[in-house]
């Protein structure tokens, strides 16, 4: 379908979020992915004029999508960049299994890194609006404070949500007084104890996905207790 461009913020330097007006509503779950093609490319890309991204936004808004994503210099990037508000993009039906279970009895963690954290979003926005009672703990890590995505949101939902519990993880900065190790074998036994009992959904850059995936390959957690994405960048 068609998404007409309405909004777009850089929410930090090298970060952009756009959102879209969909023709027709969009039936969608929390965590799932849609592909945008840009039908002209005035920066042209050899991967072509088609990207994969997460829906940041609550699927209670069929009618709207938003999208974040990283700046880069690959054409579909700047091109992404260069739209105006109502240009149009074709949206394509959603795809994915990294999604809320029906059941709230198995506490959750979701362990994003960077811009991973979208798929995170749209799930945290649907059990704010729905008022729902999921055990929910976000672990996430960024090099700095000041370059955390939607940082502010997060603490807000940490503040109001009783079942929730933000742990943020500081990599490189100096004046962070909090975690600053990286997310691994260790840290998750420590700050997720009960790491047997839980599901973990985890985005982020291939790197730290591989990296919990083998934590947790090791941690002896289920296959079954494991959902994950990667943002690998383009």
């Amino acid at each position: 379908m068609i998404g007409k461009l309405i909004k777009r913020n850089i929410i930090l330097e090298g970060i952009i979020e756009l959102e879209f007006q969909l023709e027709s509503e969009l039936e969608f779950l929390a965590g799932q992915d849609v592909s945008i093609t840009i039908p002209e490319m005035p920066y042209p890309d050899s991967k072509g004029n088609r990207r994969y991204f997460s829906i940041a936004s609550s699927p209670l808004d069929k009618t709207h999508i938003k999208i974040a994503t990283r700046i880069s210099d690959s054409g579909f990037k700047k091109t992404l960049l260069a739209l105006e508000e109502s240009d149009e993009v074709l949206v394509d039906e959603p795809y994915g299994e990294m999604i809320l279970p029906d059941s709230t009895e198995q506490p959750l963690v979701f362990i994003a890194g960077g811009i991973g954290i979208t798929p995170f979003l749209s799930m945290l926005r649907y059990i704010k609006e729905k008022n729902l009672n999921y055990d929910a703990t976000l672990l996430y890590s960024n090099k700095t404070e000041a370059g955390t995505p939607y940082l502010e949101e997060l603490q807000g939902m940490d503040r109001v949500l009783k079942n929730f519990r933000l742990l943020l993880v500081m990599t490189d900065d100096e004046d962070w007084i909090g975690e600053n190790r990286r997310i691994n074998q260790s840290l998750i036994t420590e700050k997720i104890p009960n790491y047997l009992d839980v599901k973990f959904y985890f985005a982020g850059p291939p790197g730290l996905v591989s990296g919990i995936k083998a934590s947790l390959d090791n941690l002896k957690v289920k296959e079954e207790n494991m959902k994950f994405v990667e943002f690998a960048g383009y």
